[in-house]
């Protein structure tokens, strides 16, 4: 297990409750099992923001079939988006 700093920008910050946190995580993990990770305020609106959130480690966005490996104090970014909306 390591410690990582995870930091919820705009609207992860609101639904989250927090701008940041500080866990404990495996070492090497899924993006999958990293947003199982994640649920600050455990709330439903989160949970489904999560899934389309663009998630970073260290700088670097993490896709879905990367395998993660994380480091005492990496630092994990969640951003969610708003989807744009099409011209009139």
């Amino acid at each position: 297990m390591v410690r990582v700093v995870v930091n919820y920008h705009g609207v992860m910050a609101e639904l989250a409750g927090i701008r940041d946190e500080i866990i404990e995580l495996p070492a090497r993990l899924s993006l999958v099992q990293l947003r199982a990770e994640l649920r600050p305020g455990n709330t439903e609106v989160f949970s489904r923001a999560l899934e389309s959130a663009t998630v970073s480690v260290d700088g670097e966005t993490v896709t879905e079939n990367e395998e993660i490996q994380l480091s005492d104090f990496s630092v994990i970014d969640v951003r969610n988006f708003p989807r744009r909306r099409p011209r009139a």
